[in-house]
């Protein structure tokens, strides 16, 4: 399931534009009209989720106000349903280059 995912992303294409389009796979855990969240294909532990913005964005300089508000809504949201669901008590939020 991941190996097209991986190719696509050695090409240069952006693998967060192709799953925003429904053309590369992904396990939506939380989706708006605003963001998408889905569960990490290198899944280190059971929790690992990735936010993006629906719309393409180079890096975490170039998001506006609003689609910056919007995933972190989403992070908390998210994180109260790990809690919610695993018992614990703590989350990691690691943000990298988009």
């Amino acid at each position: 399931m991941y190996s097209d995912y991986m190719e696509r992303n050695a090409m240069g294409v952006c693998v967060f534009c192709e799953i925003a389009k429904g053309t590369a796979p992904a396990s939506m855990v939380f989706a708006d009209e605003h963001v998408l969240a889905f569960l990490s294909p290198e899944q280190p532990n059971p929790y690992k989720v990735l936010i993006i913005p629906r719309e393409h964005v180079a890096t975490l300089y170039d998001l506006t106000d609003e689609q910056a508000a919007h995933i972190f809504q989403a992070t908390v949201h998210i994180a109260r349903i790990i809690r919610t669901v695993s018992g614990c008590e703590g989350l990691n939020y690691v943000s990298t280059k988009i």
